[in-house]
């Protein structure tokens, strides 16, 4: 992943107040779409909070949100665990777009 420049999740909730009932449905579904994609090969994040998700912003101000943070556990067979530093981001924002508006 580069650099994201662009604040969490918490400080763009402390900076906007609440988000319309459209921008929170918009957030949840990328943060569930990422959590999905790594759960189907077995990568659990084990701290999925505001301040792990980070909204980076297209040229056209669309959100991306990317879920980051070194709590990303690898669930193998029995006690073989593995864990990971990477990201892991949402669906492009066109693809979200046909379904949410961005916050």
């Amino acid at each position: 992943m580069g650099l994201v420049d662009g604040p969490d999740l918490r400080r763009e909730l402390n900076t906007q107040g609440n988000f319309t009932p459209a921008a929170a449905c918009y957030i949840t579904d990328q943060v569930l779409a990422g959590l999905s994609t790594v759960h189907a090969v077995n990568i659990v994040h084990r701290d999925v909070k505001p301040e792990n998700v980070l909204v980076d912003r297209d040229e056209q101000g669309a959100a991306r949100l990317r879920i980051t943070d070194q709590a990303w556990t690898w669930t193998g067979t029995h006690d073989e665990r593995v864990v990971a530093c990477c990201s892991i981001q949402g669906p492009s924002p066109a693809a979200a777009s046909k379904t949410r508006s961005s916050p």
